[in-house]
């Protein structure tokens, strides 16, 4: 209750903060509780991304399309919307090539799963065995 405390008064001060909306969206989600605000959050944040420098834009629709497809398997197109976009400002992004492979294979896009992943292998770091 003490965080939750904490982040609505944080953003009763700064209600346009995406960042943290993201966060407080991650918070509840994780919490159970209260899974439609969690969204909604989430929702608000990556909405309010373009003001936001790349990496964080990025960050913030990543977020978002992960918790939406979990929300719902019907949610798959969306996500996978949100997931290009953070790909097309960022094409390199690790953790969005990734949940965009997920979501194809849940899909049934076999190969746009595998599309995914070769681009992600091939931007990984490569640490020796």
């Amino acid at each position: 209750d003490e965080a939750r405390s904490i982040f609505e008064a944080t953003l009763a001060a700064s209600p346009s903060n995406a960042p943290l909306l993201s966060n407080y969206g991650e918070f509840l989600a994780e919490e159970g509780t209260a899974p439609d605000k969690a969204l909604a959050m989430l929702s608000k944040a990556a909405q309010l991304a373009d003001a936001w420098e790349p990496s964080i834009k990025c960050a913030l629709w990543c977020n978002y399309a992960v918790h939406l497809w979990e929300a719902s398997p019907n949610n798959a197109s969306e996500a996978i919307e949100y997931l290009e976009k953070s790909l097309r400002v960022h094409p390199g992004y690790l953790p969005a090539l990734c949940s965009l492979a997920a979501v194809r294979l849940d899909q049934g896009d076999t190969a746009g799963a595998k599309a995914a992943l070769l681009r992600a292998e091939a931007l990984a770091p490569r640490f020796p065995a």
